[in-house]
């Protein structure tokens, strides 16, 4: 286990409760550097932190990516997306919004937002509702693409103006911008960016403090098959959805974090309790880059929580 004064020179400890606090990092940190799930998805950046910023951090195998490297962070938009819809809709949703956010609306069918310049354009071109998959789970674009374009009337932005609409609901100070107006999946930002999105939830700051877990539904086409159509969870894990995040509900390997990973790897998580957050980020467009970030988070989460190098 690595003690406080053989730090990385790019490792910080912001406000050092006790020695207990300096031990959880010191395994996070040995996990980060030393185990096979974690050096399999080199180079990377992790961060784990409280309200009131990160209390362990580094860069893994190489220099980048670093806190501040801009990332395409995919299907990690998605947390982003649902929290400004709370914040506009000042915490009370309709039934049709509480159905796009948990993907139940039946807008199951999804291409891309490559090539439409805004918001409406592709909602026309590339999504599609199929009745038969009306309230089941479908993970998906559509449904988001659904709700910006129909129920909240910001159809007519192009990514420019879509990310000035999200950010002055939940934070100027992010640096969101959208590559494409995709509002489920076309926000690069920094790590650095999402860690005060996410301090910003465990402060109480945005509403969807108090909706983590809310209306989460089973995903899982084998356990409930009554209730979920796709997932893209293995299917050897159980886990639920909530509004633009996932709950790791799984009985085995879960824990009950929220969280939101993005198809290239970038990977932010909640804790169960509300009291910290962590980001793996990382750039890999191999299949199952962000299932391997998982692997590896949780991993370096786990290590934090019970101060045991994993």
């Amino acid at each position: 286990m690595i003690s406080a004064c053989q730090k990385n020179s790019d490792e910080t400890i912001a406000n050092p409760a006790d020695t207990i606090e300096l031990a959880k990092i010191a395994a996070a940190t040995a996990t980060a550097n030393s185990n096979s799930l974690c050096a399999s998805i080199q180079p990377f950046y992790w961060e784990i932190g409280s309200g009131t910023g990160a209390l362990g951090k580094a860069s893994v195998g190489g220099v980048t990516p670093d806190a501040n490297t801009v990332l395409q962070i995919a299907s990690a938009t998605k947390m982003i997306f649902a929290s400004y819809v709370l914040e506009k809709r000042n915490g009370v949703l309709s039934a049709a919004e509480i159905k796009g956010l948990n993907f139940t609306s039946g807008y199951s069918t999804f291409t891309s937002c490559v090539g439409q310049s805004t918001v409406s354009l592709c909602y026309a071109n590339a999504t599609a509702y199929n009745e038969l998959n009306d309230n089941k789970f479908y993970y998906g674009g559509g449904h988001m693409q659904k709700i910006a374009a129909v129920d909240l009337g910001i159809g007519e932005t192009n990514s420019t103006k879509l990310a000035a609409e999200i950010s002055n609901f939940i934070g100027n100070d992010l640096g969101v911008v959208f590559n494409i107006p995709q509002p489920a999946g076309g926000v690069q930002l920094s790590a650095n960016g999402y860690a005060i999105f996410l301090r910003n939830i465990l402060n109480k700051n945005l509403r969807m403090t108090n909706f983590l877990g809310s209306d989460s539904i089973c995903t899982n086409p084998i356990t409930c098959p009554s209730m979920a159509v796709y997932t893209p969870i293995p299917s050897s894990e159980s886990w639920n959805y909530s509004l633009g995040h996932w709950v790791e509900s799984d009985p085995v390997n879960g824990d009950g974090s929220f969280s939101s990973p993005g198809l290239y790897g970038f990977y932010p998580w909640i804790s169960s309790d509300k009291t910290r957050y962590g980001i793996v980020a990382r750039y890999d467009t191999g299949s199952t880059a962000y299932w391997d970030s998982v692997l590896c988070g949780r991993m370096i989460r786990k290590a934090y929580l019970s101060g045991v190098a994993q």
